[in-house]
């Protein structure tokens, strides 16, 4: 039926988008690499390697961000190897920055999860102080926060990002 022929074409999709592992980077980060987090809903994007999540904190913040927010913050940026929190979606994101950033990691064909944060006002605030950076969208390797739209755009057109994500992927 229709479930198994999405089955199919995420599996299809997937396997030919290149895959980043950070399994065997360094423990010696603060925040740490890698994990798994589960209880939000995900499709893949058409033609591209984004995985779409809208993440939400549920009813355990009713107002600003705690260590509830945190936590769950945390658990998103371990959940994929490279994870991005927009506004918007990868297909329709809602500001140029997110849409900037979005290119980009579509351009070098990579896996990646994207956080709409329109979804959750929690995790729009809390992604804020969890990076100690005040602007949105927000790129994360391994666990580790890259930089917004301006640094994530000087990286890639240094070449630095994909050498970084060719690292990553190598370990």
């Amino acid at each position: 039926g229709l479930l198994g022929v999405v089955a199919a074409a995420v599996v299809a999709v997937t396997a030919v988008l290149p895959e980043v592992s950070c399994l065997s980077l360094p423990v010696g980060s603060p925040k740490g690499w890698g994990g798994v987090v589960a209880g939000h809903s995900a499709h893949l994007r058409p033609n591209s390697g984004a995985l779409i999540c809208g993440a939400s904190l549920g009813d355990a913040e009713e107002s600003g961000v705690g260590q509830a927010a945190l936590e769950k913050i945390d658990a998103l940026v371990r959940e994929e190897n490279i994870v991005v929190f927009i506004k918007g979606t990868p297909l329709f994101p809602q500001c140029g920055f997110s849409s900037t950033v979005v290119q980009i990691l579509d351009r070098l064909g990579v896996k990646y999860v994207a956080h709409d944060v329109l979804a959750d006002d929690r995790i729009r605030q809390g992604v804020k102080e969890y990076a100690q950076w005040p602007t949105i969208p927000q790129l994360y390797l391994c666990g580790e926060f890259l930089g917004g739209s301006d640094i994530v755009l000087e990286l890639y057109q240094s070449g630095e990002l994909l050498e970084m994500i060719e690292i990553a992927a190598a370990s």
